[in-house]
């Protein structure tokens, strides 16, 4: 089985890319899946949240869940436990995606929805030039509240940190896991330090698009986007995004994982006008690059 063309939405969780994929799909144009690469309910061979593509080491050993997610050959776990006898047969919302597309829609194309993807996104970039990649990123703030609200934190035993290391051992610098705002900003800049050397080496393929200036300028942002990815901007985008994102409530009730009718601009507008400086405590975490991306 050949290695595919398809589109892939990620950056780090709580990043917005859930929406911005259902804001693209909203015309049923891709066959979407959902978070192959999700530790908890992904594939069977994956094991590690975020997993790592050495950007620097050719002979890297390739890693069989990379394989069947470029090949989009799915294999999805059970769940540990549940009563629901649907959840036991479907496993998963992913798996149901997938599913659907080998069934019913293998003529679309496979737009991938996954912030697990942000650290081996060379991977498929190599295997097909047709590949691209859009990545979203946000106000590590805003991202630190986010997963502040849903009351996640996140476990380094379960992440790729040796391979990132291995490559890039002066981001040991950078890593400090003694607090839960630390262990979260640490992650935070590893990834977006991966994902930024992944966009200077595949300039081409790849889209970084700024959370705060989408909620500013839905319309505007939503159409560069679909030229850069050869697919045409439909009044189906507009109407989705005239539904959800331009209501009256500025705030997401805590742990509520996803508010779709909220008013976006105003948030963007308010964390925008919030000095990096907030982050002056943990500005020996983040690498200049990053912090001087919200200067």
């Amino acid at each position: 089985m050949r290695n595919k063309e398809f589109f892939v939405i990620s950056g780090i969780h709580r990043s917005g890319t859930t929406f911005l994929a259902k804001l693209l799909n909203s015309n049923n144009l891709f066959s979407s899946i959902h978070e192959p690469l999700n530790f908890d309910v992904g594939i069977k061979k994956n094991k590690f949240w975020y997993p790592y593509h050495s950007l620097l080491n050719e002979n890297f050993k390739e890693s069989a869940a990379l394989e069947n997610v470029s090949k989009i050959d799915l294999d999805f776990k059970s769940p540990k436990k549940t009563l629901n006898p649907l959840r036991a047969i479907f496993k998963s919302r992913g798996n149901i995606d997938f599913l659907m597309h080998k069934y019913f829609f293998s003529n679309k194309k496979v737009l991938y929805k996954d912030p697990f993807m942000s650290m081996c996104g060379n991977y498929f970039l190599q295997k097909n030039k047709k590949t691209k990649i859009v990545y979203l990123i946000r106000h590590p703030k805003s991202f630190y509240k986010s997963n502040l609200k849903m009351g996640w934190d996140f476990d380094f035993r379960l992440f790729p940190l040796k391979g990132v290391l291995s490559d890039f051992p002066e981001l040991k610098s950078n890593i400090f896991l003694e607090s839960h705002e630390e262990r979260l900003y640490s992650l935070y800049n590893i990834i977006y330090f991966v994902i930024f050397l992944t966009i200077k080496n595949f300039p081409n393929q790849t889209y970084l698009l700024r959370h705060e200036d989408f909620c500013i300028n839905p319309v505007e942002e939503t159409k560069r986007l679909c030229r850069f990815l050869h697919i045409n901007f439909s009044s189906k985008h507009e109407k989705f995004i005239k539904k959800h994102m331009l209501n009256e409530e500025d705030f997401i009730k805590k742990g509520k994982q996803f508010n779709f009718k909220r008013n976006s601009k105003k948030i963007a507008i308010e964390t925008l006008g919030k000095k990096i400086i907030e982050l002056e405590k943990y500005k020996h975490i983040f690498k200049s690059e990053i912090l001087n991306f919200y200067e």
